[in-house]
């Protein structure tokens, strides 16, 4: 019944971009020409898409509304089931062929990339009425996205939305509406200009399962926003923070951040040997360190990244004039999975170092395997004992019982 009425929704949505009425003679010409072009503009675009996806980037100069009705109408006859859409790009189409495509694509679609295009109201409140499940979303390089067409987007998609890309979106700010995102774990907000402290702190609040954040670039950020945001996303792992931050943005993120592996610094010429001691005393789980440019870290940073990241693989320390070469190269001797950077002054990963982990982590492995062997079995035999002490306990006088009160039955009837 609903395929029915898509198709009776499609049919007026073709005939709404159908060419203007034109004398008779020429009309039925005209109308043979166009649709032999659009069928083998849509057989162009569907021939070489990948499973469940629609990538129209490549195609972008031949996306009109007559042609998104045509890939609608083919999408239906098909059955094809599309979870991933992208349209980054094109922006020769309106609401009305976005109304077709997306009655034909139903509520499978998980993935939406239009990213550096023009972001029209219309079509996004089109898009609205059938997406129930988006996962990803990446609105980024989109010059004309508002907070507010934003805000109105944003609600078809709050219980379910994973990841977010907003890089690069130079009027989105604090009001952009992403702060019931429950389940939210990767944002990209870099360069994006007007997102504040407040935004941040509403982050924290309303997203707590975040786990891969950049703020590269946000120079209206201050450490009072950043203390409120790591308040309430402990979950954090990787975490760009490119000329936004201070020592005190550094102390909140260790106290924490504990299960953090990766940070980039690059360019906080404001941080200093304590901040960063703070930092990896408390997330002492970092594997992946870059501090370019912060000119006032010294030699003691190297012993404090010796002591307590014995997993670290990556650490760059480019135009950290007062850390020597000497330094660098004592901290590689002294940590087993990294040796001095070819490309730039740090340190990088061995090699061998996936093969050296394992190796070391093997027998905790193959123990912590044993534990969860040994653990169902026992809770195996403890459901078998449990059924058997309810048969034995239960059912078996139950029985007895049901077979008592039969026979006094037939009794009574006999006498």
């Amino acid at each position: 019944m609903k395929q029915g009425k898509a198709k009776i929704e499609l049919g007026k949505v073709r005939a709404a971009v159908a060419s203007p009425v034109l004398p008779k003679r020429h009309h039925n010409n005209q109308t043979t020409v166009r649709s032999v072009q659009s069928n083998d503009d849509v057989d162009a675009i569907l021939i070489h898409q990948l499973p469940a996806t629609l990538d129209l980037r490549p195609h972008a100069a031949l996306v009109t509304d007559h042609v998104l009705v045509e890939l609608a109408i083919a999408i239906m006859q098909r059955k094809l089931t599309i979870s991933h859409l992208r349209i980054a790009g094109c922006n020769a189409f309106s609401a009305v062929g976005m109304r077709s495509l997306v009655h034909a694509i139903g509520p499978h679609l998980k993935s939406l990339d239009y990213s550096a295009s023009i972001v029209k109201r219309d079509v996004l409140k089109v898009l609205v009425t059938r997406l129930e499940d988006l996962r990803e979303l990446d609105f980024s390089s989109c010059a004309t996205l508002s907070s507010d067409v934003l805000r109105d987007f944003m609600p078809c998609c709050n219980h379910t939305l994973e990841k977010c890309n907003l890089a690069h979106c130079s009027l989105v700010n604090d009001e952009g509406g992403l702060t019931q995102c429950a389940n939210l774990k990767s944002l990209n907000l870099a360069h994006s200009p007007l997102v504040g402290d407040r935004g941040l702190a509403a982050l924290g609040v309303g997203c707590g399962a975040l786990q891969f954040v950049s703020f590269e670039g946000l120079i209206n950020i201050t450490d009072t926003g950043m203390v409120k945001f790591v308040a309430g996303c402990m979950a954090l792992r990787v975490l760009h923070l490119k000329r936004c931050v201070t020592d005190r943005s550094l102390a909140a993120i260790g106290a924490h951040c504990h299960r953090l592996r990766s940070i980039n610094l690059c360019g906080c010429g404001r941080i200093t040997t304590t901040g960063m001691t703070t930092l990896v005393l408390g997330a002492t789980q970092l594997q992946a360190i870059d501090v370019q440019g912060c000119n006032l870290l010294t030699e003691e940073v190297l012993c404090v990244v010796a002591t307590n990241l014995p997993a670290l693989q990556l650490l760059n320390v480019n135009g950290c004039q007062q850390i020597t070469d000497n330094g660098i190269r004592t901290l590689a001797d002294h940590l087993p999975y990294v040796t001095s950077a070819t490309h730039f002054r740090g340190l990088e990963p061995l090699a061998n170092a996936t093969n050296l982990k394992f190796a070391t982590h093997q027998k905790t492995i193959a123990h912590s395997a044993a534990i969860r062997l040994q653990a169902w079995y026992r809770g195996h035999l403890g459901r078998i004992q449990a059924a058997s002490w309810r048969r034995i306990q239960l059912e078996v006088p139950a029985a007895k019982r049901l077979k008592q009160w039969y026979m006094m039955l037939r009794l009574v009837r006999e006498v």
